[in-house]
């Protein structure tokens, strides 16, 4: 059991083993389909029609245009850039990702079998007893950048099969892990706040795929900030943080570190407004005492420059571990 109040950080390299696209790929499927929604052709399929029918025609054919010549390679960062483009990129995002939610992919799957780092983590560490109540005690929590919801529906599936039980038993017992999407995720998994739940594999029923749209957001839309708040919060409190499958891209660094306050004091109450200018520095520092994170295929200049820019806000440095996530798990002694 994880009994140390410990974060994981997982990017899109987290999701691969189980048939999710890279940042990269998913941007290439997302000009591909958008650039053929907006032009006249016989071609269209019904994903191609759904963008169509629920966009504004002029912000389509931008958005298409835009993305495919921007040096951006993230969609979430591009979006944040030119939030014109917001409702366009969360329908082309839920149309495309919604079809890879395939559980037949994600539980159960032999031939992902050395890179399924989600049966490492369950087995290893999160019911290591053999009590199912043990996995509500773990300390953990889950800090996605992910818009899927493999990881609840994987814990929902794996107690479930292992314990036996109601579906709606597992899926409660499994949202004891909290996971946090750092930009919404593809609809509501667990039920809360009295928001619809849209069903893991749910391809491409247009009802859902706008209320997955729909449940995808962004730091510039209103209660966003209260969100991003949260995730710096509870990175800065853990004692542990890992990073899976994590690019460090340095726009997604920032997101998750709150930012340094600096610039001059104001001459009234200049004493006052400095001891609030170095308590709120001093609570943005992480308080964690091991910070480690795969960079499985990661350049040395984005290494380094990751490196110094966690270890501004870390008391301890960062470890970084060339593997991938499967092995990270195994190996790591951040959950000790």
């Amino acid at each position: 059991m994880i009994e140390v109040e410990t974060v994981l950080i997982v990017g899109a390299g987290a999701s691969c083993p189980y048939g999710f696209p890279t940042g990269e790929r998913l941007r290439t499927e997302i000009i591909r389909l958008v650039e053929t929604a907006s032009v006249n052709s016989t071609n269209k399929n019904g994903l191609h029609k759904f963008i169509e029918r629920n966009s504004e025609p002029h912000l389509l054919r931008g958005f298409a245009h835009d993305f495919a010549r921007s040096p951006r390679n993230s969609i979430d960062i591009f979006i944040e850039g030119r939030p014109e483009f917001a409702e366009v990129g969360k329908l082309a995002i839920a149309a495309t990702l919604c079809g890879y939610e395939r559980e037949k992919e994600l539980c159960g799957n032999e031939k992902i079998r050395d890179e399924d780092w989600l049966k490492a983590l369950f087995n290893d560490y999160l019911v290591e007893s053999g009590r199912k109540e043990e996995f509500g005690e773990n300390k953990l929590k889950i800090i996605t950048f992910n818009y899927d919801r493999s990881i609840e529906h994987r814990f929902t599936n794996d107690l479930l099969r292992t314990f036996g039980g109601t579906i709606e038993d597992a899926r409660e017992l499994a949202s004891k892990v909290e996971v946090i999407h750092v930009h919404g995720q593809l609809g509501n998994y667990f039920n809360s706040e009295g928001a619809p739940t849209i069903e893991f594999d749910s391809r491409t029923d247009e009802r859902k795929l706008l209320q997955a749209a729909d449940s995808i957001s962004y730091f510039f839309e209103p209660g966003d900030e209260a969100r991003l708040q949260k995730i710096r919060t509870t990175i800065a409190a853990a004692k542990r943080i890992g990073f899976l499958g994590f690019s460090y891209d340095s726009v997604n660094l920032k997101r998750i570190i709150s930012p340094k306050v600096e610039g001059p004091l104001p001459e009234n109450d200049r004493s006052m407004a400095e001891q609030k200018r170095d308590r709120l520095n001093k609570e943005r520092l992480w308080k964690a005492d091991r910070v480690s994170g795969t960079t499985f295929g990661l350049p040395a200049g984005r290494k380094a420059r990751a490196k110094a820019f966690i270890e501004e806000v870390s008391r301890t440095e960062i470890l970084f571990e060339d593997c991938k996530c499967r092995q990270f798990i195994e190996n790591t002694t951040i959950f000790i």
